[in-house]
């Protein structure tokens, strides 16, 4: 996952594709973008959506 997350970071997966929701919840996360209590909250939010489906 940390890979991944550098990656992303880094732009190195960027294919052309659209990023999911979650991948770009982890980037603003570890750009400081979002305190942990935002994070988790909305990764809880994210994953009910996702059960949903």
């Amino acid at each position: 996952m940390v890979i991944t997350l550098v990656r992303v970071l880094a732009g190195g997966l960027d294919d052309g594709s659209a990023r999911s929701a979650r991948e770009i919840l982890d980037v603003r996360y570890a750009a400081g973008e979002l305190t942990t209590e935002e994070y988790e909250h909305r990764r809880r939010v994210l994953s009910q959506r996702e059960e949903g489906s």
